[in-house]
């Protein structure tokens, strides 16, 4: 079972739902579009969106497309996993998945 899915800029959260469903996996957070900003961590065990960011690419402001990982221009993907845009534009995200969960959110008057 893959753990890597990768999303093109523009991607809809829903649209990733459906084609990768009923794999037992699932994407660590809803928004996408919090990988830059380091926002939206779904709980307490499971860190912010960017933290599951494996690889991106980056059109950088001369139109050079850079893709970026750990291995490959690791300066540049660490500081554009929670850049902003300041470095870019991000085209495309290769995330790793999590075992499938159930959010609950109790919800209860208060006084």
């Amino acid at each position: 079972m893959a753990r890597l899915v990768t999303a093109q800029a523009g991607a809809r959260p829903c649209a990733l739902n459906h084609t990768f469903s009923g794999d037992g996996l699932a994407r660590p957070a809803d928004d996408l579009q919090a990988i830059s900003t380091g926002t939206h961590g779904t709980d307490a065990t499971i860190g912010c969106l960017s933290t599951f960011v494996e690889g991106l690419t980056l059109v950088t402001a001369t139109g050079e497309a850079l893709r970026c990982s750990a291995g490959e221009h690791p300066d540049v993907f660490t500081a554009a996993r929670v850049g902003l845009g300041a470095l870019g534009v991000i085209t495309e995200v290769r995330l790793r998945r999590v075992d499938a969960f159930v959010l609950r959110a109790p919800r209860r008057p208060r006084c």
